[in-house]
């Protein structure tokens, strides 16, 4: 081989290394595609209990192409903001950046532009409200929830914000404005989230003591005031969700449905706070899990108006 030859055969040894498929289920993985999906489903459930009449299919397609972009960016930015925490817990460690699979470099840049193109969908699709919101979620979680995490156990009902927004951001794609039944929407989302990820932090909570997280579970020792909490959470979640059939925005079908699906929440955060085991924390986050798309479902099944 001659030394004009050299580069070339270089450059095709280092392309034939890349592993193309691994490398885009590592950008995937950045943007935590259970949160993301989350984060789209909330969104097409505030579109839908906002529509009036026919869905705007350019509008809901613009508008959940920007949730979706949105949160791989907040996600994909978030890991490169924690990456270090990441790589001291056994449930994180594996993910691109700690395992050095990906450079903090390429995270940055996907999780920025990522971000920058989903408020552009939703400022070219949605509005000027929906584009609001989306940026919110993007400011409150990377600058507000993510720092506070590391100092104050506070931070779970801080992210729960974030978490709750894309409903918003759905709901105002659709009617231009919030109002009462958005604000109702996006509390149901928020308060789930205060138990679900208690569940989550009690079951994990040796992990997040390790990476130096104060979340309630690793300062609360003996547990009583974490499964507190998560009763409480889950009592206020009750009236919350029956609000919506007081302002007409589902019926009565709804209304029996999210009573008892609240009273399985409430049974599984009691269950937690007498035993304080992983195995009941792991009940809890289950029943979360069934939770919500059960009662947005019934919600937009039962839709009023």
């Amino acid at each position: 081989m001659s030394i004009a030859d050299q580069p070339v055969a270089d450059v095709r040894s280092a392309v034939a290394d890349v592993n193309l498929p691994a490398r885009i289920m590592d950008f995937a993985r950045l943007g935590k595609p259970g949160l993301t999906a989350l984060a789209v489903v909330a969104t097409f459930f505030g579109y839908w209990m906002g529509a009036a009449g026919e869905l705007q299919p350019g509008v809901l397609l613009g508008t959940l192409m920007g949730a979706l972009a949105i949160g791989a960016g907040a996600n994909a930015l978030n890991q490169y903001l924690e990456r270090d925490r990441d790589a001291l817990m056994e449930r994180t460690r594996d993910r691109p950046l700690p395992a050095g699979r990906l450079t903090p470099v390429e995270a940055h840049c996907f999780g920025f532009l990522s971000a920058w193109c989903g408020l552009g969908f939703l400022v070219i699709y949605a509005g000027s409200i929906p584009a609001a919101a989306g940026l919110v979620t993007l400011l409150l979680y990377l600058y507000v929830y993510t720092p506070l995490k590391a100092i104050s156990p506070w931070s779970t009902i801080v992210g729960a914000v974030p978490g709750a927004l894309p409903v918003l951001i759905g709901w105002t794609a659709a009617t231009g404005a919030i109002g009462t039944t958005g604000w109702c929407l996006f509390a149901i989302v928020f308060v789930w989230q205060i138990p679900h990820f208690l569940a989550i932090g009690w079951y994990y909570r040796d992990d997040y003591r390790r990476a130096g997280y104060p979340i309630w579970p690793v300062v609360d020792a003996r547990g009583i005031k974490t499964g507190l909490h998560a009763v409480t959470f889950c009592l206020i979640l009750i009236p919350i969700s029956l609000w919506p059939t007081r302002l007409g925005a589902a019926g009565s079908i709804y209304w029996v449905g999210a009573l008892v699906s609240g009273c399985f929440m409430v049974a599984a955060a009691v269950a937690m706070t007498i035993t304080r085991s992983p195995s009941s924390a792991r009940r809890l986050f289950w029943t979360s899990i069934v939770y919500l798309p059960v009662v947005m479902a019934l919600m937009m099944l039962d839709k009023q108006g």
